[in-house]
């Protein structure tokens, strides 16, 4: 595949449809972007790894993070899937299944499913991707928040939900990421990450949104701050769920402090090339978050100055001091207006509409938008 420009005629795209890896140790040697092939060309893995089995649960890690694997654990030692045949036989059955009804659609016939136990593959090129990217799947995983010098400076780990492309994942020179779209969602103080979840909100935003919209839900606390959010954005860079550009964000309620502060530090600086908006923020949705009403009329003026479009919902039968923090933000950050039927949590309230409402301003804030990676 590294050696070929024309994607459709690569050897992956040609032949494999799923990829079953069991503990296959060649995975930790290979380069990570031929492990990121698989997800860039559609193509579903499923690592298959013996409870007794050390070094697959290893390899099955790095498939996780790197191929979008799946993990199956057996019982037993390498050659589980010999010693456990029935238990194999109906996982394989069922990723099979899901590959097929799944697959990507391809211009080469017919594909298969291949299972590959121990040291029957290897794969040790860089390679080059396509713009196939997509699973209608939530995933969940944990993301370390770094500081600026990344790796090295690590400030904790945040839980998350994701589905869509992981734009991280893709080379910036593929036709994707001209309509990427991305939204991070953040939570109020009564609330975490399983709420949008458990109210089909993140999986109507992916069903609904299209292929090119990526969806986070991530468990940061309410009270963070700017500094707290743009550590966890490179985190999540860093590990190839989002792209590292701008993107919308929603903060119910308390959430949004994090945003404010952002504006409130960016105000101080005066500095735009070190600006916390700019790194992060392509538009802002903020449903009655009650810290609008606290800042200076300067610093919600700064998103129209930085061209930053901006959502201020709240619910009907939200309380009037809620609804009036909404109409500030209206007035000073010209943002529009949405009002849905609902208390203060209205998005759980009404939550197709909701759906409804941030898909199209998704639309109107990324159609022609361009971001930076300052990440």
């Amino acid at each position: 595949a590294h050696e070929h420009a024309d994607f459709a005629h690569t050897l992956i795209a040609k032949m494999v449809r799923g990829w079953v890896p069991i503990s296959v140790g060649a995975v930790m040697m290979a380069h990570n972007d031929a492990l990121k092939m698989f997800p860039v060309e559609g193509v579903p893995v499923m690592a298959v790894r013996g409870s007794e089995d050390d070094f697959g649960g290893e390899s099955g890690a790095h498939l996780a993070r790197f191929a979008g694997a799946s993990v199956e654990v057996l019982d037993g030692d390498q050659g589980c899937y010999l010693s456990h045949v029935e238990d194999f036989v109906e996982t394989l059955l069922v990723f099979a299944n899901n590959a097929v009804t799944g697959a990507t659609a391809r211009s080469v016939p017919h594909p298969s499913t291949v299972v590959g136990p121990s040291s029957s593959v290897s794969l040790n090129k860089p390679l080059k991707a396509s713009p196939h990217a997509y699973d209608f799947e939530v995933t969940v995983g944990t993301v370390t928040a770094l500081g600026e010098t990344h790796i090295h400076d690590r400030k904790g780990e945040e839980a998350y939900y994701h589905c869509g492309p992981n734009y991280g994942r893709l080379p910036k020179d593929i036709s994707m990421h001209d309509n990427r779209q991305e939204v991070l969602l953040l939570h109020g103080a009564k609330f975490t990450k399983e709420d949008w979840k458990s109210s089909g909100i993140l999986q109507d935003l992916c069903k609904k949104g299209g292929d090119h919209l990526s969806v986070t839900a991530l468990d940061l606390t309410h009270s963070a701050l700017a500094e707290q959010l743009l550590d966890t954005f490179r985190g999540l860079y860093h590990e190839g769920v989002i792209s590292g550009e701008p993107l919308v964000i929603v903060t119910p309620s308390a959430s949004g402090k994090a945003v404010v502060n952002a504006a409130e530090i960016d105000l101080a600086k005066q500095d735009q090339q070190q600006s916390f908006l700019r790194k992060m923020v392509q538009g802002w949705v903020c449903i009655a978050c009650s810290r609008v009403g606290d800042v200076s009329e300067d610093t919600l003026k700064l998103f129209p100055q930085y061209s930053i479009p901006v959502m201020a919902m709240h619910g009907t039968n939200d309380s009037t001091t809620n609804k009036d923090k909404m109409i500030r933000l209206q007035t000073l950050a010209n943002a529009a207006k949405e009002e849905i039927e609902g208390g203060h949590a209205c998005y759980l309230d009404s939550p197709e509409k909701f759906v409804d409402i941030i898909i199209n301003f998704m639309q109107s804030t990324t159609a022609g938008a361009e971001g930076t990676n300052d990440g």
